[in-house]
């Protein structure tokens, strides 16, 4: 009889132990199976980050090639105004000293980097207006100044444009120069 319960034990042990085996191959199945998952998440995840960095990279280049442009452009601006400032001032010196000629040439230079500078304009064409007392207007520089009077008629003058003529003595100017100019169309005709 005392060999039953020592079997007992014995049974009881092995089956702690075939317990204890069984968990540890379902533990390490498991781990096994949750570590070759996880690694395929990982790996996913990875690649889904390296998409994201390849994508990020592409970005900075495109910001790095926008800023480099508009530096460029930047510069460029910059220096068609700084030409458009010497221009005007050379054609300003001409202009005060009555080379009426040359200073509608040398605004009309400064005119290309500043189109939409209407008192650059304004100077451009009273030049070419006030050269008349010198040199009679041909019929082309007649049609031309009237056409450009009207431009100026239609855009206005800008006040951060202002040079040396007040805008109303600009007006009056191109409103003296539009009545005159015609005047002196009408005696090319007869």
């Amino acid at each position: 009889m005392e060999k039953a319960p020592e079997k007992k034990i014995f049974l009881t042990q092995i089956s702690i132990v075939a317990m204890v085996v069984l968990f540890g191959i379902i533990i390490t199945i498991t781990t096994r199976r949750n570590y070759i998952l996880l690694k395929q998440l990982i790996d996913e995840r990875a690649e889904e980050i390296m998409e994201e960095l390849a994508l990020l990279g592409e970005a900075v280049t495109g910001i790095q090639d926008t800023l480099t442009a508009s530096r460029e452009d930047y510069i460029v601006v910059m220096m068609a105004e700084k030409l458009s400032y010497d221009y005007a001032i050379q054609a300003l010196k001409y202009f005060k000293e009555s080379d009426y000629g040359n200073a509608s040439a040398t605004f009309s230079l400064a005119l290309r980097y500043q189109q939409r500078n209407t008192t650059l304009l304004f100077y451009q064409i009273y030049s070419l207006y006030l050269r008349h007392i010198k040199a009679p207007l041909t019929e082309n520089e007649m049609i031309m100044i009237q056409a450009r009077l009207r431009e100026l008629k239609e855009r206005g003058f800008r006040e951060q444009d202002y040079i040396d003529h007040t805008i109303e003595e600009m007006q009056l100017r191109v409103e003296e120069m539009e009545y005159n100019v015609e005047i002196l169309r009408q005696r090319v005709v007869e």
